[in-house]
């Protein structure tokens, strides 16, 4: 999977925490008052969250955890309909590069090859069929753990909640973006085959 740096940067920029946010905001307005978040679902350690970004008018929706360290696990679609993986730790000041690493999801190793910046990484997968197995493999675990290219384990996240807060996520996403199939094998953008 490759990184698209463009979508990467703008998510980093939109989940930053608001400290990091508040100066890039005109008029001296905050990031509360630009942001405009909604609480959609929550099960177990999982919640769904649709925001609003009130400066430039984009949606996005995020299925997200938060683990006892105090990281963040999340996945995000966006009304463009591009797709993110990210992992914040707020003890993590990365210079913005590219990040190789791998998530296993119960042992089951993917490779990435991302982004980071600042107390983020992240990836925005181009290829719809491994994302989606990807999102399956996470709806049905039991544990996310994230390590650095040298094995090293950096992060374990519960995903006790993640099916049907990922449920609620998808359903969140057909909406902001119509429903609109982004596969890149489907140049019609039908989800049934008619042959």
């Amino acid at each position: 999977m490759e990184w698209l740096g463009n979508t990467v940067k703008r998510a980093l920029f939109f989940l930053s925490v608001a400290a990091l946010l508040a100066p890039s905001v005109p008029n001296n307005a905050t990031a509360q008052e630009r942001y405009d978040t909604r609480l959609l679902f929550s099960k177990g350690a999982w919640e769904t969250v649709l925001t609003h970004d009130g400066l430039d008018g984009e949606l996005w929706c995020s299925a997200e955890t938060l683990n006892d360290r105090g990281q963040h696990f999340s996945l995000i679609g966006y009304g463009s309909g591009q797709f993110t993986v990210m992992i914040i730790d707020n003890t993590w000041s990365i210079p913005g590069r590219k990040i190789r690493f791998r998530l296993d999801v119960d042992y089951k190793r993917w490779d990435m090859d991302g982004y980071g910046e600042d107390n983020a990484i992240s990836i925005t997968p181009d290829d719809v069929s491994s994302a989606i197995h990807f999102v399956d493999d996470v709806m049905q675990g039991n544990a996310v753990a994230l390590y650095n290219a040298d094995g090293r384990r950096l992060a374990v996240f519960s995903l006790g909640g993640s099916y049907a807060s990922i449920l609620k996520f998808v359903e969140c996403w057909q909406t902001i973006t119509g429903n609109r199939s982004y596969s890149s094998a489907d140049p019609f953008g039908g989800n049934s085959d008619p042959f």
